[in-house]
């Protein structure tokens, strides 16, 4: 009885196997005549399509004609290394193949690259001399173009002399190129210039009659210095910066220090910071009104009253900086500063340029 039912399932699985392998020829076929259709129009991008179609049904239903189409079209879209692959199945359907002094020439005059842009600037792909072949010009464009949207590349590219962004380097036959220009940059030093535009606000603080707050818009300029160790950032800055409205004003030197892990598209950074400056408000919070006059119109004089003063304040910050370019930046940051009777809080949007990074 049980060899009955063995041979009964084998008997039903090679009929299933045998229905699949003619859905697969079937759906082959129709593949077939719209490759032909779209290769006489030119329509690469349809036949690569087609192609990648009828080779994920397997390659040995598959003719010589078949490959050489799909390798045209690798050919017109810069994909040398599609066009490597697919020339060695053509030529393994026919080995006697005209296509085979082709696949062996583009073998001794390319090789095989991966370059990685964790930072992903809006780096060029420079070569040294463009090569006379069209699908090899394309290559380099096809591979520029992948860097810049998605920051990396992994194909062949043309023999000769490369620059992208701080590296060069030499793609040669048989030999493999990795690039990776790291998320973190290189350890160094460099000076920067920040130049911000924000605000601030300042409390009423609880001293004896103390100044009303005030919120004023803030400019600041100044000079920093970046250390870099791998992915950590150390930065000393000192700026100068000023606030100012109709009745207040705040003018101060600032020092700041921060630590940072840069990332490949920003850095977050936390710090801390001093500042020591002048303030000028007019008005006060009045506590007790003979401070001002014994007179019924005391309240009213407050308003007038003005109060400036030397302040020393200190407190902790926090940002991210985002890069533009190798030294083009913007650095979004806020910050609170207490000096012991009021507080001080401030935001602001920096452009950050750096000097020789």
């Amino acid at each position: 009885m049980f060899p009955f039912f063995f041979l009964l399932a084998l008997t039903s699985s090679f009929e299933a196997s045998a229905q699949d392998v003619q859905a697969a020829a079937a759906e082959r076929v129709q593949i077939r005549r719209k490759l032909q259709r779209l290769s006489k129009r030119n329509a690469w991008s349809g036949v690569d399509e087609a192609y990648s179609r009828m080779l994920a049904l397997g390659s040995a239903g598959m003719t010589y004609t078949d490959h050489i189409q799909g390798a045209l079209a690798s050919r017109e879209l810069g994909d040398l290394q599609s066009l490597i692959q697919r020339l060695e199945l053509a030529v393994q359907k026919k080995p006697t193949a005209d296509e085979k002094d082709w696949l062996n020439a583009i073998r001794s005059q390319c090789g095989p690259v991966k370059i990685r842009n964790q930072r992903r600037y809006k780096y060029k792909l420079i070569i040294e001399e463009a090569p006379f072949e069209m699908e090899y010009n394309k290559a380099i464009r096809i591979a520029e173009k992948a860097l810049q949207e998605e920051g990396r590349f992994n194909g062949y590219l043309p023999n000769g002399k490369y620059a992208f962004g701080s590296q060069v380097f030499e793609v040669q036959q048989g030999v493999s190129t990795n690039i990776v220009i790291s998320g973190g940059g290189s350890d160094g030093a460099h000076p920067y210039v920040p130049i911000g535009l924000g605000g601030i606000h300042m409390t009423s603080g609880n001293g004896e009659n103390p100044p009303m707050a005030f919120g004023a818009p803030a400019l600041s300029a100044g000079i920093g210095y970046q250390i870099s160790f791998g992915n950590w950032a150390f930065n000393e800055e000192l700026l100068f910066d000023g606030a100012y409205v109709s009745d207040a004003n705040r003018l101060a030197g600032t020092a700041a220090s921060t630590v940072g892990w840069q990332l490949p598209l920003f850095t977050p950074y936390v710090g801390a910071v001093f500042s020591w400056g002048h303030i000028t408000r007019v008005g006060v919070v009045l506590t007790d009104a003979s401070k001002i006059c014994v007179c019924e119109d005391a309240e009213q004089r407050a308003l007038g009253t003005e109060k400036s003063g030397f302040i020393r304040s200190f407190g902790p910050l926090m940002g991210i900086r985002y890069d533009l370019t190798p030294n083009i930046g913007i650095d979004l940051r806020l910050g609170m500063q207490s000096d012991t009777s009021r507080w001080y809080y401030s935001g602001q949007t920096a452009l950050y340029i750096s000097l020789g990074k």
